[in-house]
């Protein structure tokens, strides 16, 4: 993995937040949840667990029963992502919880190229971290 890559993807999380801020006319500022319990939190209890799950499990048992890929997605990951984005209607709105097909794209990129969930785990955090600041 080169760590350009991981960097480029690492700003891109607060990016695509002020991006769609502006699309949705959101009127915005930032307030980074700094208190240790909303970060631990979305660490522990949100970033960890679902990178076990989906690219860590699901990721991982999807990548044995097919190589198909398209350039450097696979077809697993796009599956992958496909579920990720769908576990997130549970508890998201409908544009935010489809939204999140993108960043499950960019975290499985990241497994797959590493084989460590530790990329993802840092990516998924940050990007929680991003849309929590902003909205």
């Amino acid at each position: 993995m080169k760590f350009v890559e991981f960097f480029i993807a690492l700003l891109l999380g607060p990016l695509v937040c002020i991006f769609l801020g502006f699309i949705l006319n959101h009127k915005f500022s930032f307030h980074p949840p700094l208190d240790l319990k909303t970060l631990s939190t979305q660490l522990f209890l949100v970033a960890i667990p679902e990178e076990i799950v989906f690219r860590g499990i699901i990721l991982d048992f999807l990548k044995e029963k097919t190589t198909a890929s398209f350039g450097r997605i696979s077809l697993a990951n796009i599956i992958t992502a496909f579920l990720f984005a769908l576990a997130h209607l549970f508890y998201h709105p409908l544009f935010w919880a489809l939204a999140t097909f993108f960043p499950g794209l960019v975290f499985g990129y990241f497994k797959e190229r590493t084989n460590s969930l530790i990329p993802p785990i840092i990516l998924h955090f940050f990007y929680n971290f991003s849309f929590f600041s902003f909205f």
